[in-house]
């Protein structure tokens, strides 16, 4: 898996036009894995697309100066995609690694599952669940 600076675990369309954005337009430039934690498989092409080599694309409208915008820009920040259900060794091993962690989530995420008081299987487990367990890892290394 590709060293990135940030992990972003939660897939959500503002994290993509905003914080990716500005990390591919910042300076310096940082480079972004996104982790899934939903584990739906339906969005496995989502998760291709927004590594995509000629990154993917976020239309900007609004004004500026008084002047109408509106343009596309492509953001090329995500560099790597990972699932909780099918790569929870990588994503360790990315929030270990990554200088930093940024989340979001749907409300659905936030209802308590009975997984997580076990930690037996991370992919039961409620999105604060995930994320504890992920930044305990990340702390212990």
């Amino acid at each position: 898996m590709t060293m990135t600076d940030i992990l972003q675990v939660g897939t959500s369309r503002f994290l993509q036009a905003h914080a990716d954005l500005f990390f591919d337009e910042g300076t310096p430039q940082r480079t972004v894995t996104v982790v899934q934690t939903s584990g739906d498989p339906s969005r496995a092409r989502r998760l291709a697309a927004l590594a995509a080599p000629d990154g993917y694309p976020v239309r900007i409208r609004g004004l500026t100066d008084g002047k109408v915008i509106d343009e596309t820009r492509h953001v090329r920040s995500v560099r790597a995609t990972l699932s909780t259900a099918t790569d929870w060794d990588a994503v360790v091993v990315a929030a270990t690694e990554a200088s930093l962690v940024i989340s979001n989530t749907a409300d659905a995420g936030y209802e308590p599952r009975p997984a997580d008081e076990s930690r037996a299987d991370p992919q039961a487990m409620s999105f604060p669940a995930k994320l504890a367990l992920l930044l305990a890892r990340r702390h212990a290394e």
